[in-house]
């Protein structure tokens, strides 16, 4: 294990995700960001679950030595993969973990949402990551500055991993909590690879720990659920959906007053072509605050040309 690690211990953190999971033999396992290949070989080993051990830093290769070695080279595949980049058939696991790496990819709106086309309905997805006990909102708590490190705003409460992924709409949380002296148990397991791998590193750890003493640092655990269809054909609301817009009121919503120049473009052609916020509303309000040689008439003239996008002629 100690030869193996690249940060906290990852079977101890496995053991207590899996734990509040449904995993059964001959299940199709993603673990995903599986570092060098210990978790892998557990879930194969404890679960007897097919595993898809899948990583961006590690080389597969090395990865392959060590599962042949462990003795489960039928159950385990290791893959050379970019989490943000997945192409794997949908609905082809019946789980998805990830120990010590969400962090590093899935805080966002988007990531579960692409993550979950892979995952079959009715079955899970459980991370473990080191948390917080309270939200710090990008700044370091005082007895810690002197350690924290800029990849520590990543970490965050057990909550806002709840509501981030309540917030998709997509997924039932089932668990989303601190594991039970996460904190002391870091601290011991650092210790122990301090006293065989004293790197910068490892002493910046064990310090950051003992100076914190459980106040802030632990390990936040989250398990969600893909829903089976519902009786709508499987859509379900997302409190991230945009409203729908009534017929006829579309150019009244989408003409401010302090947007004068996107008000001169024809709401059904930003309508067809938007992909997020009101772009045009945007890049008027940035160049409002930038220097652009090309005036309004010439602007205006160029957008006629390029497909008669100007809803009339407009001051």
């Amino acid at each position: 294990m100690l030869e193996n690690q690249m940060g906290p211990n990852a079977l101890w953190l496995v053991e207590e995700l899996t734990a509040a999971m449904d995993l059964r033999p001959g299940m199709r396992v993603l673990d995903l960001g599986c570092g060098r290949a210990l978790t892998p070989v557990f879930l194969a080993r404890e679960y007897g679950v097919h595993v898809t051990a899948a990583d961006l830093w590690i080389d597969p290769s090395q990865d392959w030595e060590r599962i042949r070695a462990a003795g489960v080279e039928d159950s385990v595949v290791p893959l050379h993969v970019d989490a943000h980049d997945l192409k794997f058939a949908e609905g082809y696991f019946d789980a998805v973990v990830c120990v010590d790496a969400d962090e590093h990819f899935g805080a966002d709106h988007w990531f579960l949402q692409s993550l979950l086309r892979f995952v079959r309905t009715g079955r899970q997805i459980g991370v473990v990551t080191p948390g917080v006990t309270r939200e710090l909102d990008g700044h370091a708590p005082e007895h810690l500055a002197p350690w924290w490190d800029w990849e520590c705003n990543g970490f965050h409460t057990p909550q806002w991993w709840w509501r981030l992924w309540e917030s998709s709409g997509k997924v039932d949380v089932e668990r989303a909590d601190l594991l039970p002296d996460g904190a002391a148990h870091w601290l011991a397991w650092e210790e122990a690879v301090l006293e065989t791998d004293p790197t910068e590193r490892t002493v910046g750890v064990v310090a950051l720990l003992r100076a914190d003493a459980g106040q802030t640092l632990g390990f936040a655990r989250v398990v969600a659920r893909k829903p089976e269809a519902t009786g709508d054909g499987g859509r379900r609301i997302s409190l991230r959906a945009s409203p729908v817009v009534e017929p006829g009121v579309l150019a009244a919503r989408l003409t401010l007053p302090q947007y004068p120049r996107s008000a001169a473009y024809d709401p059904a052609w930003v309508m067809v072509n938007v992909m997020g916020p009101h772009p045009l509303w945007l890049i008027e309000w940035l160049t409002g605050a930038m220097r652009l040689s090309l005036c309004w008439a010439t602007a205006r003239l160029s957008a006629r040309e390029a497909g008669g996008c100007v809803a009339d002629e407009g001051p």
